[in-house]
């Protein structure tokens, strides 16, 4: 099983390893959250994709949305906290190190999507792939007031994650869903990354015209 096949057919493999391995596979899920919202290295884990396969799942089987939602918006808070303290306390090491072009370059679209959104950005910024996983990074990297970041970082792990898994518990089980699963999870991953896109297309205009002045 490769993680392409793994990522657009979750509803398949989801509930397969749930059968095999219980307990176990939430744990999984649990860390997948935790090390995406919580660790700059790892911003490529699936995120909405999963949540709404969960749903799914859920809706399927007799298993308890509201607990499964309640152990993953935990891991996303965690993991947010985490994200900030790393930021905090040794981001600068780590944007000073000689192989860190990988996390400048997304650094510098973090911070063009903060200064445009402030503080809102930490709850938005949950909606958004990529992104997510550096604003708490940045976040404690500026030093940001830490109530302020804590209030929108709780909201955002619960507003995310409620959502998409409410999304496949209440829609995922229709035979339209089912039928045509990959595409859908396709969709959400595009439309997902519609903000961080159109913030490239804006700065690179931006760019472009202040080069022409």
């Amino acid at each position: 099983m490769n993680y392409i096949d793994f990522f657009l057919h979750i509803n398949i493999h989801l509930p397969l390893l749930i059968a095999q391995y219980g307990f176990w596979v939430y744990v999984v899920g649990f860390l997948i959250i935790l090390f995406e919202c919580g660790f700059v290295l790892t911003p490529f884990l699936p995120g909405e994709s999963m949540l709404f396969a969960f749903g799914a799942v859920a809706a399927a089987t007799n298993l308890d949305v509201g607990i499964i939602v309640i152990l993953l918006v935990s891991a996303a808070i965690i993991g947010g906290f985490a994200n900030y303290a790393l930021g905090y306390f040794v981001g600068n090491k780590l944007l000073a190190h000689p192989n860190s072009r990988f996390l400048d370059k997304h650094i510098k679209r973090t911070k063009e999507f903060y200064q445009k959104h402030g503080v809102m950005a930490i709850l938005i910024a949950r909606l958004v792939p990529i992104i997510r996983t550096f604003i708490p990074f940045l976040a404690g990297l500026v030093r940001m007031n830490f109530p302020l970041f804590s209030l929108f970082n709780i909201l955002g792990g619960i507003v995310w994650i409620s959502l998409f898994c409410y999304l496949g518990y209440f829609f995922g089980e229709l035979s339209f869903i089912k039928l045509h699963f990959s595409w859908i999870v396709i969709l959400i991953v595009i439309f997902s990354l519609i903000p961080l896109t159109l913030e490239y297309i804006k700065t690179v205009k931006k760019r472009k015209n202040e080069s022409n002045i």
